[in-house]
Formats: C-alpha cells, structure tokens, sequence
C-alpha cells in the first residue's frame, strides 16, 4: 500500500487514505488508465507475482464534484 500512495503521490493525484481502500480524484478515464499501468508496472518491477485492484468509478457529467465535497454533503445531512 506504501508503495502504492508513493505512486499516487508522484502523479499528482488528488487521494483521501481510508481503512478501506484509497479514494482518488481523477479527471478522466484515461487518467486512471495511466494509473493503473504506471502501478502495474512498479509492482511488477519488483517482482510482485499478483496485482488486485478493485475498481469503483463515479463519472460526473453534469457538474464536478471534490472529495471534500462529497464527505461535507453527508456530514451537513447528519
């Protein structure tokens, strides 16, 4: 996971760390594509033999929404 953040980190990608899992504020599909390569590629290198990633998307069109956003909608509805 370390490896994984330092990753995210060294692209500039916007991430809130959870217990769970890692939410990642990204742009564009291709975007995650590229993220997704450059960490296949880094755990390949060192000499991982297996790479799950789960994948959850949430695509906006109509209007952009933050990470922070979406946490302070759910804590003003509290």
């Amino acid at each position: 996971m370390v490896e994984a953040i330092k990753v995210i980190n060294s692209l500039g990608i916007k991430h809130q760390l959870t217990p769970f899992g890692t939410a990642l504020e990204l742009n564009s599909i291709d975007e995650a594509a590229k993220l997704i390569n450059v960490l296949s590629e880094k755990f390949r290198s060192m000499g991982v033999p297996r790479l799950v990633i789960d994948l959850s998307l949430d695509l906006r069109y109509d209007k952009e929404i933050t990470l922070e956003y979406k946490v302070s909608s759910v804590h003003q509805k509290l």
